[in-house]
């Protein structure tokens, strides 16, 4: 099947247009702001580049200033995503908190031992829904 010369430059200007299209599509999603839904863990946020609102300077207070806490909050509202930072923190896991509140604050950074009872937490879950 032969072509008229119109056809293949139309052709080529469609294809020009919407492979800009494309590019441009592309580029918005990598500029839209990714929302943690559902996301539980510290690593992975930080990671995988969503939203995140800073509040580690609460942790250091929270270190500092108590030690003991009870997290009574409502279902969805953060507790593990708390206790995840928490543990990304004692670890040690400094790469994590780059260009964060916590991170102009002087620590140590140094490894230090997390137990977090992750059955347990999934068992009450269970049990009150």
């Amino acid at each position: 099947m032969h072509l008229p010369i119109e056809s293949g430059f139309s052709l080529l200007i469609f294809s020009i247009f919407f492979s800009n299209l494309a590019v441009e599509y592309q580029e918005q999603r990598e500029m839209a702001k990714l929302y943690p839904i559902g996301v539980q863990s510290f690593a992975k946020l930080r990671e995988d580049g969503y939203t995140y609102v800073d509040k580690t300077a609460f942790i250091e207070n929270l270190i500092k200033e108590g030690n003991c806490y009870f997290l009574s909050r409502p279902r969805r509202f953060g507790k593990s995503l708390l206790l995840s930072t928490i543990e990304a923190f004692f670890r040690g896991q400094k790469e994590l908190f780059e260009g964060l509140a916590i991170s102009r604050m002087e620590h140590d950074w140094q490894p230090h031992p997390v137990f977090i009872p992750r059955h347990i937490c999934r068992r009450l879950q269970a049990a009150s829904t």
